[in-house]
C-alpha cells in the first residue's frame, strides 16, 4: 500500500483483517494499536519510530522510554491494569544500563503477573548474526 501523501514511500500496516489493497479486491481494515510504547536510548531513532508511526496512524498512544528500567518499573506498578499496560512494545538491543536483552529477561519473570499479553519487537541497527540468531 503506498502513503498517498508521499507515492515513494510504502506502508505496511502490523495488523489488518483479511482483504486485499489489490484492483477489485476489498482494502484491507487497519486494526490500530491502542498502546504503543518505543524502549529505546537513542533520541533520533525513537523520533524516527514514533513519527512513522503517527503517519501510518498506527496507534492511539505511543510512550516513549529512554532506560528500559524505566518501563519495566511502570510495567510492575501497573500490572493489574489493562488500559495502562501496552499492546505493543518496540525495543532496541543497545542501551546503557539496562540493555534490550536485559530487559526481556526481566519481563519473562514478570510476564505472568501482567493482565495482558503484550507483543514485543526487537528493533536494532545492529547486523550482528549473533543478534539476529539470539533475537
Amino acid at each position: 500500500m503506498k502513503d498517498p501523501d508521499n507515492p515513494y514511500m510504502k506502508v505496511q500496516d502490523l495488523k489488518t483483517d483479511e482483504g486485499s489493497d489489490e484492483p477489485g479486491g476489498e482494502m484491507p481494515k487497519k486494526t490500530k494499536i491502542s498502546n504503543l510504547w518505543i524502549i529505546d536510548d537513542d533520541p533520533m531513532a525513537s523520533f524516527y519510530i514514533k513519527r512513522l508511526a503517527e503517519l501510518g496512524e498506527l496507534a492511539s498512544i505511543i510512550t516513549i522510554y529512554d532506560k528500559a528500567q524505566w518501563a519495566i518499573d511502570y510495567l510492575l506498578y501497573h500490572k493489574k491494569s489493562i488500559q495502562h499496560l501496552p499492546d505493543v512494545i518496540l525495543l532496541d538491543i543497545y542501551m546503557p544500563e539496562l540493555d534490550g536483552w536485559g530487559f526481556l529477561q526481566e519481563y519473562q519473570k514478570i510476564k505472568d503477573q501482567l493482565s495482558k499479553n503484550i507483543d514485543i519487537y526487537i528493533i536494532s541497527s545492529s547486523g550482528h548474526p549473533k543478534d539476529k540468531n539470539r533475537a
